[in-house]
C-alpha cells in the first residue's frame, strides 16, 4: 500500500496578554492510495475564501462527490469543497491535544475505509455478471478432486506396467523351466528303455553307421549308469516341481495383473467422471493445468 504522508505543525499564539491561542497545522503532502490530497472538507463562506469553516476530515462518499476546487463547486451551487491544507484554533490546550490526535486517526481511519471501499466494494463496478455463482472453495474442491483422481490413475497405469513386465518374466522362468523338464524327460525315457532288467546291462547304443558303440553288462560300468539313471529321474523330478512352482508364481503374478487392471479401470472411470464435474462448473478447465 503506497502511504500518504502529511506534515502538522502545533504551536501557540498570543492573542493578548490574558489569551494564548493553540493552532494546528495540517498538510496532506502525497496521496498515496487516496484520489487526491485533498481530504479536509470546507464549509464555502459567502464573504471570501479566509471566511471558509473547516468542517470535518472527508468521508469516501465526500472523495467520491466534492470537488477539489473552490471556484468549481461554487459555479455549481455547491456549499462544501475540498483542501489539502486545514489549520484549527483551540482555546484550551487540553482539548487541543486531544484534537491533534483525533484528527491523525480520523485520517487513517479515512485511507483504511477508501482502499476497502475501492478494492473491495467498488471492484465489479460496471462488470457482468453471472449467475448462479460458484463458489469458490467448491471450485477449489472440484480441483482437488479432479487433481487426486488423476494422480491415482496416473500411478494404477504405473503399477500395470510394472506388473505386467514381472508376468511376462515369470512366464520367461516357466517357459525355460519347461525346457528344461523336457532335457530331463528325454533323458529319462532313454534310461528306461536303455536299462534291460532282465538281464541289467546297457544295450543298443548305436552309431550312425548302425555298428555296436558298446555293450555295458553286469559290471563294473552297471553301478555308473544305475547312478547316472537315478540322477535322470531325481533331476526330471526336480525339475517338474521347479516348473509347478513357476506356474503357481505366473499365475499368482497374474492375477495381481488382472486386479490391477480392474482398478485402473475404475479409476479411470473416477478420473472422467471428476473431469466431468468440474466441467459443469469451469468450462474452460484445462485438465493439464493440474
Amino acid at each position: 500500500m503506497n502511504a500518504t504522508q502529511i506534515e502538522q505543525d502545533a504551536y501557540a499564539v498570543t492573542i493578548d496578554p490574558e489569551t494564548v491561542e493553540y493552532r494546528l497545522e495540517t498538510t496532506v503532502l502525497t496521496a498515496g492510495e487516496l484520489p487526491s490530497t485533498a481530504i479536509f472538507v470546507y464549509t464555502i463562506s459567502k464573504e471570501d475564501l479566509s471566511k471558509d469553516l473547516f468542517s470535518r476530515v472527508a468521508n469516501v462518499s465526500d472523495l467520491e462527490n466534492l470537488s477539489v476546487d473552490r471556484a468549481a463547486a461554487v459555479a455549481a451551487k455547491g456549499t462544501e469543497y475540498l483542501r489539502s491544507y486545514n489549520q484549527i484554533q483551540y482555546a484550551d490546550l487540553e482539548i487541543a491535544k486531544q484534537a491533534k490526535g483525533m484528527l491523525t486517526s480520523r485520517i487513517n481511519s479515512l485511507i483504511n475505509t477508501w482502499v476497502t471501499f475501492r478494492d473491495d466494494f467498488q471492484k465489479y463496478n460496471n462488470q457482468h455478471q453471472y449467475f448462479p455463482t460458484v463458489d469458490p472453495d467448491y471450485e477449489t474442491q472440484l480441483k482437488k478432486n479432479y487433481a487426486t483422481a488423476k494422480a491415482e490413475r496416473i500411478r494404477l497405469e504405473s503399477q500395470v506396467t510394472t506388473q505386467e513386465a514381472v508376468v511376462a518374466a515369470a512366464k520367461a522362468e516357466s517357459d525355460t523351466a519347461q525346457q528344461i523338464v523336457q532335457i530331463y524327460q528325454v533323458e529319462y525315457d532313454f534310461c528306461g528303455k536303455a536299462l534291460d532288467t532282465d538281464f541289467n546291462y546297457y544295450v543298443n547304443l548305436v552309431t550312425t553307421e548302425g555298428t555296436a558303440a558298446g555293450a555295458y553288462r553286469i559290471g563294473p560300468l552297471n553301478s555308473e549308469f544305475q547312478a547316472f539313471a537315478a540322477a535322470a529321474n531325481a533331476n526330471l523330478v526336480s525339475w517338474k516341481n521347479t516348473k509347478i512352482a513357476r506356474d503357481q508364481t505366473v499365475s499368482t503374478e497374474s492375477t495381481k495383473l488382472y486386479q490391477y487392471e480392474a482398478q485402473l479401470a475404475e479409476a479411470q472411470n473416477a478420473e472422467d467422471a471428476a473431469l466431468a464435474a468440474i466441467k459443469q462448473v469451469c468450462p474452460n478447465f484445462n485438465p493439464s493445468s493440474v
